[in-house]
């Protein structure tokens, strides 16, 4: 029977990144398989399929609230810091704490809590990642991860072997897709119709501004933030049929997790949620006006 632990992450930066975390706390490289909220009951589906119920699995950065079911069970644990993660769970082992990523919670309850030593590069990769998933933004290096990350062919694979020793700096390459990616997503944003209003949260008027896009998703919230000074940007994704929304770093009392959960059936956490467009969801954008 298989009894080596398989890590199912969310397919983004501070997924992948808490992966490598686990794995330098336990000392070891772990199998693994990457999934996103879309995909997710999917997903979990194929892996109980084909594992035994004394296969050890980790899920890490995913709300796994709705398949909860599914996976309640005491070989499984849960390291998550999205606030909508709320199924309670009696078998698993679980560390779900709202806090500002997922790769800094699991450093900090165990790397830090058992002493266990890591380089200066490996904590850089963790800042990295919690600067760019809490929406921090105090570095423009985070981004330019982010970037290389996406960007790069065989992602996954590949960031996880260019990184498995910690950050480093970018070679010639990634330096000029970095460059590649910030001419092309300015020409991208140069075409955007943003629409905007004003629209209460929680009793509270906030400037909402909203476009539509089918790439540049962050990128496309961080010029409603610059340009319009926007406190919650929602970006449309109108093939996928799904919503990103984000406030700005500048605002900490909105919680668009809340947001996404009434009008768009998603999830998330303060900063940043998705959802999926719904009649809820179009008929709150009637209150949204093209911006001149």
């Amino acid at each position: 029977m298989n009894k080596e632990p398989i890590v199912i992450m969310h397919s983004d930066l501070d997924g992948l990144t808490s992966y490598l975390v686990l794995c330098w706390a336990l000392g070891k490289k772990l199998s693994y398989a990457v999934s996103t909220p879309m995909k997710l009951e999917e997903d979990v589906d194929k892996l109980l399929a084909r594992t035994t119920e004394d296969t050890p699995l980790y899920f890490l950065d995913l709300d796994v609230s709705k398949v909860g079911n599914k996976i309640d069970r005491t070989n499984v644990t849960i390291i998550d810091h999205h606030k909508t993660n709320i199924f309670p769970f009696k078998n698993a082992k679980t560390t779900i704490v709202n806090f500002s990523s997922c790769a800094k919670l699991i450093y900090k309850n165990l790397i830090e809590t058992n002493n266990i030593t890591i380089t200066t590069a490996q904590k850089t990769l963790i800042a990295l990642a919690d600067d760019w998933d809490s929406n921090t933004r105090a570095t423009p290096l985070s981004e330019d991860l982010n970037i290389v990350y996406h960007s790069t062919k065989n992602k996954v694979a590949s960031f996880l072997e260019d990184y498995y020793e910690g950050f480093k700096p970018f070679d010639k390459f990634k330096t000029n897709t970095v460059l590649l990616y910030k001419k092309h997503r300015k020409e991208y944003l140069d075409t955007l119709k943003p629409f905007i209003g004003v629209v209460e949260f929680e009793g509270t008027p906030v400037q909402v501004g909203s476009v539509f896009c089918d790439k540049y998703v962050a990128e496309c919230c961080d010029y409603l933030f610059e340009k319009y000074k926007v406190e919650v940007a929602i970006a449309v994704m109108v093939e996928q049929k799904r919503i990103a929304v984000r406030r700005a770093p500048t605002n900490h009392l909105v919680d668009v997790s809340k947001f996404v959960q009434r009008v768009a059936n998603g999830g998330g956490h303060a900063a940043a949620a998705g959802g999926n467009i719904t009649e809820e969801f179009i008929e709150f954008t009637k209150m949204l006006k093209p911006a001149e």
